[in-house]
């Protein structure tokens, strides 16, 4: 059995944020980003190799400002993940995903709003599966009562039943493909009343459930 001098292990996370308002277009943009590394040593196929890991992501998002008649937030993400092994690199891993998202809330007269979600991840795939696609569409429409103390909302999740439900994810030693059974598309009908406070008129009216998970 071939052997390496083992190493001790390593693991750094890196996490950076930033955001400053465009006042021309009376929006807030903000970026997100981090950065993961992972030196050690493991078994593979009776061979000690040393691993490395890394995973990196970031995210850019604008948050319009003037939210009185329109509450707007758009932007999208890139995640990579990789890991090396140094004597069997036919098992190297590869991946990188994609996120788009718009989620809009437009104010109609004083008591009504109408709201919607999109949000497209793109998978590159890897060991067990192609490049997958899934967008989850989320709408809502909500009524204030009694001076805006009380909402109802009505609202569908996942209107194109595109909501496949899986994670994947890498490690040093091992790869993870997991299918989860997801609820798919359904229909909700939320009754919201304040004790001692007004409701906002510019919060968003659905719960936004996502169901789908990931891990990289």
């Amino acid at each position: 059995m071939a052997g390496i001098t083992s190493l001790p292990s390593v693991h750094i996370v890196t996490l950076k944020g930033f955001g400053t308002p465009l006042r021309f277009v009376k929006t807030r943009v903000n970026v997100h980003a981090n950065f993961g590394f992972n030196l050690g040593n493991v078994f593979v196929n009776d061979f000690e190799e040393i691993t490395k890991r890394y995973n990196s992501s970031i995210e850019l998002s604008f948050d319009h400002q003037q939210k009185d008649l329109l509450d707007l937030r758009l932007g999208g993400g890139f995640g990579h993940s990789l890991t090396e092994y140094s004597v069997s690199s036919s098992l190297d891993q590869d991946y990188f995903n994609q996120n788009y998202f718009i989620d809009a809330v437009v104010n109609i007269r004083q008591n009504w709003a109408v709201g919607s979600k999109l949000d497209y991840s793109i998978y590159s795939g890897g060991t067990f599966s192609n490049q997958r696609t899934v967008p989850i569409w989320e709408a809502s429409l909500t009524r204030y009562l009694m001076h805006k103390r009380g909402q109802i909302d009505l609202m569908v999740f996942d209107i194109l039943n595109e909501n496949i439900g899986f994670q994947e994810s890498v490690d040093l030693n091992y790869i993870e493909d997991v299918r989860i059974k997801s609820l798919g598309q359904y229909f909700m009908l939320k009754l919201t009343y304040s004790l001692n406070q007004m409701v906002s008129p510019t919060a968003a009216p659905a719960g936004r459930m996502h169901i789908m998970r990931r891990r990289r």
